[in-house]
């Protein structure tokens, strides 16, 4: 079945279906109970990341950076007709 071929109609009685479906099986399987904590955590496990902080705020920074990069480079002209012959 190709989901180019299906009408909307069809495509959300498919979803629905699906959706049914899980939420039946997660109704009867019986889930874990949450662990509880009983002792605080300790300054040093509330620390512990803390030196690795700056680091993932540099690399979503860059990587923010790097999407905007490609998206002005590949609607340059040269580079947009470049990959409309590409395909």
């Amino acid at each position: 079945m190709y989901t180019q071929r299906l009408s909307s109609l069809e495509f959300f009685t498919y979803a629905a279906f699906f959706a049914i479906v899980v939420l039946s099986i997660v109704s009867i399987l019986p889930g874990r109970k949450p662990p509880v904590r009983t002792e605080p955590y300790s300054d040093d496990e509330l620390k512990a990341h803390d030196g690795r902080l700056p680091k993932y705020f540099l690399a979503g920074g860059a990587f923010l950076l790097l999407g905007g990069v490609h998206m002005v480079v590949k609607n340059l002209p040269w580079t947009a007709e470049w990959l409309a012959r590409a395909g």
